[in-house]
């Protein structure tokens, strides 16, 4: 997904690139992937709040970084959707989310659509076998 194809389907116009926000760890196959390939975007900037899952940390990037797409686990958009210290976070720049590993059920896409403003929203899975 680059800035073109963005702003075509959301009429959102990018002017910077666009900041991306990592809640995986980094040796989690589907946050692994999807690093490598926004590395490599020069219309990325990549930002990746600390080592463990913390939802603080992760509020905070949002808000320092004013990032605009969200990436992690159906349990870790829940619970940012859910954290106290996101009423009082400026999300506003926030418009893309992008779950991996499971599928996510259906009310939760409609809270981030409704608690985040969220106006698209992906699921990325990659399987593994063993």
């Amino acid at each position: 997904m680059n800035n073109h194809n963005i702003q075509k389907k959301t009429n959102i116009k990018l002017s910077r690139p666009v900041s991306l926000c990592f809640t995986l760890l980094m040796y989690h196959a589907g946050g692994l992937c999807l690093l490598i390939s926004a590395i490599h975007n020069p219309f990325i900037l990549n930002v990746i709040p600390s080592s463990k899952i913390n939802i603080v940390d992760i509020l905070e990037a949002l808000e320092e970084y004013k990032c605009q797409v969200v990436v992690g686990l159906p349990k870790i958009l829940n619970n940012l959707i859910n954290h106290p210290n996101r009423k009082t976070s400026d999300l506003s720049n926030l418009f893309f989310a992008l779950s991996t590993a499971q599928i996510v059920p259906s009310d939760l896409i409609i809270k981030l659509k409704r608690e985040l403003n969220i106006k698209m929203f992906r699921q990325f899975i990659v399987q593994q076998k063993f």
